[in-house]
């Protein structure tokens, strides 16, 4: 990695001020999953919250993009982080006299899947624009091992404050590390947009669609969407389920295992640069791709009546197995997540990146 990015004063700031950001959404997320289990029971529950929060960014992508390109996109970051935090603190108000039920997550699982259609495009454009394009694979890469750094101690951290505080406490964190990350972004020069020729907003949107006939844009669009519709869940939603449900641990065992999965993403330091020589940014998504469905092929170990009968009565054999499979996953899930980001910023100079990041 090269070192000396670190001391572009632009570039240190937005991956600290990420990091924290991703500490208070790893927060909300295990305190949502633990708290919607425990009020319903139900996987099933939980799956539609984050469904809730994923509509806003399918249907809104074909617009964000054009609506980004005409507005200050240090603007939309800092407006989208003081809102998000705002809403958390006053979440974090009204859980200190009142019980949250599944209408009102909802309700703000929609508003912040709205925020988030605005905020992931106009963050992705953020290093391209501090760092030089023969940097970007290597500004991604610390990125997302801070990141990283940042989601092995979330987790862990965020299972004991809701065991011993609750999701109050969960939101509070959360809303001062979006209030943060706003209070960074405005120390931080972004430069300004070099094409101000801008065409309608119809004209923009019918030429994202137009940018499909790229048979790498189609790809990597589709791989993204798959990803994230069909794998994340089996972690997102599956892992809470399993623990709670099916085997019965406890939230710290959750807290734990989310822990150990997340540490798999160091690895990235070695295999980004390993497949960032041999491979081009296309390649080295479906070998990690592959590394992906391989991982979650471990679960099917589970049909073996023997291993399932064990993992049920062994809470330690239940961690180990669970973290293993999770591990394997996540090194590889934050190996893709380099090259994608990546591939879509190279490909921001076309606008490819308001179609494809709907799915980031």
């Amino acid at each position: 990695m090269n070192l000396g990015l670190l001391k572009n004063r632009n570039f240190l700031f937005f991956i600290l001020g990420n990091g924290i950001s991703l500490i208070g959404d790893d927060f909300l997320a295990v305190g949502l999953s633990l708290y919607v289990l425990s009020l319903t029971g139900s996987a099933s529950q939980f799956a539609t919250v984050l469904a809730i929060s994923m509509l806003p960014t399918i249907f809104l992508s074909p617009i964000t993009g054009p609506i980004i390109d005409r507005i200050n996109r240090k603007f939309i970051l800092i407006l989208n982080n003081m809102l998000r935090g705002a809403i958390m603190i006053a979440a974090f108000i009204y859980l200190l006299f009142n019980k949250a039920n599944l209408v009102e997550i909802y309700i703000v699982s929609f508003i912040f899947g709205i925020c988030t259609s605005f905020y992931q495009p106009a963050a992705m454009t953020v290093i391209p624009s501090i760092l030089e394009e023969k940097d970007l694979v290597h500004g991604n890469l610390m990125n997302s091992i801070f990141d990283q750094i940042c989601n092995v101690m979330a987790p862990i951290a965020a299972a004991y404050v809701y065991t011993f505080f609750g999701l109050k406490a969960i939101c509070l964190v959360d809303g001062i590390s979006f209030i943060v990350m706003g209070l960074i972004i405005l120390s931080i020069k972004i430069k300004p947009k070099q094409d101000k020729n801008e065409r309608k907003i119809f004209t923009s949107i019918a030429d994202g669609f137009r940018l499909y006939k790229d048979k790498e844009v189609l790809s990597i669009s589709l791989n993204a969407m798959l990803t994230h519709m069909l794998i994340i869940p089996i972690f997102s939603i599956g892992f809470p389920y399993l623990v709670k449900t099916i085997f019965k641990g406890n939230d710290i065992n959750f807290g734990t295992i989310q822990t150990i999965c997340t540490i798999g993403t160091f690895l990235t330091f070695i295999s980004v640069p390993i497949l960032n020589k041999r491979f081009n940014d296309l390649k080295a998504l479906n070998i990690t791709m592959y590394g992906m469905l391989g991982s979650i092929s471990i679960l099917f170990a589970l049909n073996i009546i023997g291993f399932f009968n064990f993992i049920t009565t062994s809470t330690l054999g239940m961690i180990i197995y669970l973290s293993i499979i999770g591990f394997l996953f996540y090194f590889s899930f934050a190996t893709y997540g380099v090259f994608y980001t990546s591939f879509v910023q190279k490909k921001s100079h076309v606008g490819i990146f308001r179609k494809v990041l709907c799915f980031a």
